[in-house]
């Protein structure tokens, strides 16, 4: 949330650059809380005779933690058979594939992995396309200017200069190492990374541009201050800090 607020001022906003609006997707996306059915696998195996299948289906409709038992006709090997769905816990998981095991079923067996919905524009990071390039040197008097900073701490990538144009910017407040890690960008915007992770990025011909950890999050205080507000129906009296810096200071 915090990088996207980044984004949507820095360049989406009308404090952004003229003719750079542009259009971004979470690095790392969110996803919901839980399963949209219960169960985090699904497990799917094919039972021939029929007598086995009631065997079968009887003996795992016992196990805890087991539901959406689906069967469906299905043929193989020339043959009218039956295939069996159900989803269930890891732990319920190894009782199943025991059962089928027991039976001679395990090799006509696919287990499936289930995947929580991702939220849309939801997520840690965000990947920024700029509509029109602009040049390194414009972005950084953006970021200061907006972020109420003298300076910025910068890394070239190699090859690249302050007029180089920028068309893509990874975003990622506070250490945003463990997420820009591998993003393709022109540019990483973050508040810090260390000395070898910044060498590793400026190696791959990406730009850095380092804000302090804090600074790079202090400017969505006045955001949030607002959303609790609101979300508090203004019972608590919410008070962003005037005096609040980064520890780090020039010297």
């Amino acid at each position: 949330m915090v990088a996207r607020h980044l984004v949507f001022k820095l360049w989406e906003g009308e404090a952004g650059i003229k003719g750079a609006s542009t259009s971004s997707v979470p690095i790392q996306p969110s996803t919901a809380l839980t399963y949209p059915t219960e169960g985090s696998h699904r497990v799917e195996f094919i039972v021939g005779q029929a007598e086995q299948l009631e065997a079968v289906l009887s003996k795992v409709q016992t196990i805890p933690e087991v539901s959406s038992v689906v069967t469906l006709p299905a043929r193989a090997e020339g043959e009218d058979q039956t295939r069996v769905s159900l989803n269930c816990t890891e732990k319920a998981m190894q009782d199943v594939v025991a059962l089928l095991s027991q039976n001679g079923l395990y090799r006509k067996t696919e287990i499936l992995l289930l995947q929580k919905p991702l939220l849309p524009q939801t997520g840690m990071g965000r990947l920024c396309k700029l509509s029109e390039p602009a040049s390194l040197s414009a972005l950084i008097e953006r970021i200061k200017n907006y972020l109420k900073l003298s300076y910025v701490r910068l890394a070239l990538g190699v090859g690249k200069t302050l007029e180089s144009q920028i068309r893509t910017v990874a975003v990622c407040a506070g250490s945003g190492r463990s997420v820009l890690q591998g993003v393709e960008a022109d540019l990483y915007l973050t508040g810090e990374m260390s000395h070898h992770e910044v060498l590793d990025v400026v190696g791959n011909g990406i730009s850095v541009i380092l804000c302090e950890h804090s600074n790079s999050e202090r400017g969505f205080l006045l955001e949030l201050r607002d959303m609790l507000d609101t979300h508090l129906e203004n019972k608590v009296n919410i008070i962003v800090s005037e005096i609040d810096r980064d520890p780090l200071q020039l010297a």
